[in-house]
């Protein structure tokens, strides 16, 4: 496996389409069919727009493939993970709250108007030069793992329509199946059971991918950002 067949396997598993691979990075139509080894140069621009992608595994096949170190280039413990097609508008300050999600007893009540966001409101983050937010949990479990961890915090974007949902990017899930209620992080992708379903899949590799019917999906939100180490201001 080389550095494009690497890349083909990143693209693969975020979602994104060689279409949109030749037109981020200035290819001409048909390239990356066309090409059996891609330049030093194209490698670099990849990886200057995909700023996600780990250029240790893409160049060598070593570690992961994605990176696991803090990228903002002013905040040492501030990592963004959402890299959706239209990128986001960036704010000189980004302000929101942390939660309790246990207090809240679940994201439905937590995104609620009239539910139990004061109650479970634990501080305020702020943050320079970073998308907006509309609020920020601790992470539980290990389906992530390593490129989140069990305590991290991360800031999310609430999504209002299922149907907007950007295959490739980090959700945050509540998931009802009879009486059964689960909260996960996962990343989503179009499902091969039809348009009914998403397909969740783990950054850990002992996790399986599930697919799960969309009406049993009842409030989600979209990952822009993880926390390290953090100060409540």
């Amino acid at each position: 496996m080389d550095a494009k067949d690497r890349i083909s396997k990143y693209i693969d598993f975020k979602g994104i389409s060689v279409y949109k691979l030749e037109v981020d990075a200035g290819f001409s139509n048909g390239y990356w069919r066309k090409t059996k080894s891609i330049s030093a140069n194209a490698v670099e621009n990849i990886l200057r727009i995909y700023s996600d992608l780990n250029p240790v595994w893409v160049i060598t096949g070593e570690g992961d493939m994605l990176k696991q170190s803090p990228v903002h280039d002013t905040t040492d413990n501030i990592i963004p993970l959402s890299h959706p097609k239209t990128p986001d508008k960036i704010y000189p300050m980004s302000e929101f709250n942390l939660y309790d999600i246990d207090v809240s007893a679940g994201l439905s009540r937590l995104f609620s108007e009239d539910g139990d966001r004061n109650r479970a409101y634990l501080g305020k983050i702020s943050i320079p030069n970073m998308p907006k937010c509309d609020g920020a949990v601790k992470v539980i479990g290990d389906s992530m793992y390593p490129l989140l961890k069990s305590g991290d915090i991360i800031a999310y974007r609430e999504v209002h329509s299922i149907e907007s949902v950007q295959y490739g990017e980090i959700y945050i899930l509540q998931i009802e199946n009879d009486s059964d209620v689960s909260i996960v992080v996962k990343y989503v992708k179009k499902s091969s059971e039809g348009n009914e379903y998403l397909n969740l899949v783990s950054y850990n590799k002992e996790h399986d991918p599930k697919d799960v019917r969309k009406d049993e999906i009842t409030a989600m939100a979209r990952v822009i950002l993880c926390i390290r180490q953090f100060s409540i201001m």
